[in-house]
């Protein structure tokens, strides 16, 4: 668990800064010829007046922390048991125009979204509708979604399970590894056709979902390919790789700590297939979006220095998203198995050049989860715990193209059948918990189907306007209006003004802007209707210390709340029962140093 003290560098540099005074940043000298840091000690930037007892000590706390972290524009908030206690807005909201950040300026709230925003509101619905979130399910007869993602959930599951991967040996027989932890050798026609089933092991840790390739070398060695996307909170989660025997996966060389690189562009989702020319050892890989590239195992494109197109036969009944597994026989004719049964044989970039699809069977008995069973198993309350089993995000641009549109033209329908597609089911529903964005921002489908209204329109009318905050809290529009703060970046170590594009079908994971006096007046609300453990299943975080948490970062800000429960003593023996912070920064910088501070401006009350 973090540290909730205070760092002793911001304490120093708040100390300092009263004594002192601070160093303002030099202006920066390329995009913006005026851009600089705020001078807190600069009387058009902290007016000069009569400060009250608590901004004696909070002040030096915000402006300390803006210095250090350059951060250009902070909004906090304190409030007791609904009182408010102190609102203020420090620095400029934009760093071209210096315009001053006060405490109704609005600022980007990244994810605190879900916790504040669409966690209540979603649970609101429910209550009013009588969903129960822990056993209503997403999808199925008797889910939210019905079957109206059936043929997504199907196609998805058929790319990843059973099969894991494939490749031809020396022999030209065709090895197939399952995730049940078994790998047959058969024909390409019949996967077990030479043997059933036998087992497999894999590197310490690994589990049949991290793999993301494998290849069979001239010499007969095993090359796999593992993705992180279980084991670490990333959208491109790197590729390490083991070399061993096709009954144990590391037998000769471990997992490496160096990790594989990719042609620019491209992740490790982006993957269908990969296999080894035993003519030459190259090592060859297919991408979903219609392109391959040669390399070898460490470094994916380092022969054919970026991609090229291949083409995939019509006559699949499927697409290059459809793929399953990929080898290259000894005489470099490539087989591609697809997953509705079919296989083909061509060249790298015509996969059908020499044999169209003819069927293929699996061994009969294959004991590896269902995922099209599984998906039937996750529940609305899943979605806010993150333990859907869903990976970290969706991918607009992959969507846009795989439905022929314009990214600004996406739905977030279509980004979910892109999602159940092409994303892998990292855990079983319900178990260990996988932080996802997507999954929260399900919730913009799930309102508008239980509500009969967008979204955005439920939130605003029933949730946002009655506690008061419809003017406070907003989606990022196209450009900011006389509340909003810019959104800034780091350029030349000087925040300037960034990107500020209109938040669209990422509204319910962390689109909106707010002030740090709008988060207090909702934790208020929610902590007077809500107990502890229904918080906590609204998306809360609770770090153990009996307070309820949730932080967020996106392009051009940032933000924390943290509250406090009845009876609550500080680790510095302060009563901060029924204690309410909220703080709002315009750039995103250091979360930790943010909560930090956050956490030590409630020990002044």
């Amino acid at each position: 668990m973090r540290s909730k003290a205070v760092s002793r560098s911001l304490i120093l540099a708040a100390s300092t800064l009263v004594l002192a005074g601070a160093v303002v940043a030099p202006a920066f000298a390329l995009q913006c010829q005026t851009c600089e840091m705020p001078n807190p000690n600069d009387p058009d930037v902290n007016p000069p007046k009569q400060f009250s007892p608590l901004e004696m000590k909070i002040d030096p706390l915000v402006w300390a922390q803006m210095q250090e972290d350059k951060l250009p524009g902070v909004t906090v908030a304190v409030t007791r048991n609904g009182a408010l206690l102190f609102n203020k807005g420090y620095g400029y909201a934009n760093t071209q125009t210096k315009q001053l950040m006060t405490a109704d300026t609005r600022s980007r709230i990244g994810s605190v979204t879900k916790a504040a925003i669409t966690g209540p509101a979603g649970f609101q619905l429910m209550q009013a509708k009588g969903i129960n979130p822990a056993t209503k399910t997403l999808y199925g007869g008797n889910g939210v979604f019905g079957n109206d993602f059936a043929n997504d959930i199907l196609r998805g599951a058929n790319r990843h399970t059973p099969i894991i991967e494939m490749d031809i040996g020396q022999n030209d027989h065709t090895f197939t590894w399952y995730n049940d932890l078994t790998f047959s050798e058969g024909a390409t026609n019949d996967l077990d056709q030479y043997n059933p089933p036998l087992p497999y092991t894999l590197p310490p840790g690994r589990q049949p979902i991290d793999i993301l390739g494998m290849g069979i070398a001239a010499n007969g060695e095993v090359y796999t390919w593992y993705h992180a996307a279980r084991t670490t909170q990333t959208d491109t989660p790197a590729i390490t790789r083991s070399i061993g025997t096709a009954s144990d996966l590391d037998a000769h060389s471990a997992q490496t700590t160096d990790t594989v690189k990719l042609p620019a562009g491209k992740t490790a989702y982006d993957i269908v297939g990969i296999a080894i020319a035993k003519s030459n050892n190259h090592v060859y890989v297919w991408y979903q979006d219609g392109t391959y590239s040669e390399g070898y195992s460490m470094d994916f494109d380092y022969y054919s220095k970026g991609v090229k197109p291949y083409s995939w036969p019509a006559q699949a009944s499927g697409s290059s998203y459809d793929i399953r597994g990929m080898a290259i026989a000894s005489n470099d004719h490539v087989y591609t198995w697809f997953g509705n049964g079919q296989a083909s044989s061509g060249m790298s970039h015509d996969l059908d050049k020499y044999i169209a699809p003819y069927a293929y069977t699996l061994p009969a008995g294959l004991a590896g989860p269902n995922w099209v069973n599984l998906y039937s198993t996750i529940t609305l309350q899943n979605l806010l715990d993150h333990r859907a089993g869903f990976t970290r995000s969706g991918d607009g641009p992959g969507a846009a193209e795989l439905f022929g549109t314009a990214e600004a033209n996406l739905s977030y329908t279509q980004i979910h059948r892109h999602f159940l597609r092409t994303r892998p089911l990292l855990r079983t529903p319900g178990g260990n918990a996988q932080y996802s964005n997507h999954g929260f921002g399900l919730w913009t489908l799930l309102i508008e189907k239980m509500s009969g209204q967008t979204y955005r329109n439920y939130v605003y009318n029933n949730y946002l306007l009655p506690a008061g905050v419809g003017d406070d809290i907003e989606p990022q529009a196209a450009s900011p209006d006389s509340r909003d703060s810019a959104n800034h970046i780091l350029e030349g170590g000087v925040p300037v003004p960034g990107p500020y594009v209109a938040s669209t079908t990422g509204l319910a994971a962390g689109g909106y802007r707010g002030t740090a006096r709008a988060l207090t007046v909702l934790t208020a609300k929610l902590d007077g209707k809500y107990s502890d453990a229904d918080m906590d299943r609204m998306g809360w975080g609770a770090p153990g210390d009996g307070s309820l948490e949730h932080n967020g970062g996106a392009d051009g800000g940032m933000a924390y709340v943290v509250m406090f429960p009845a009876g609550y003593i500080s680790p510095k023996g302060k009563d901060l029962s029924g204690v309410h912070v909220a703080v709002v920064a315009n750039r995103w910088g250091n979360l930790g140093l943010f909560e930090e501070m956050a956490r030590e401006i409630a020990e002044q009350l």
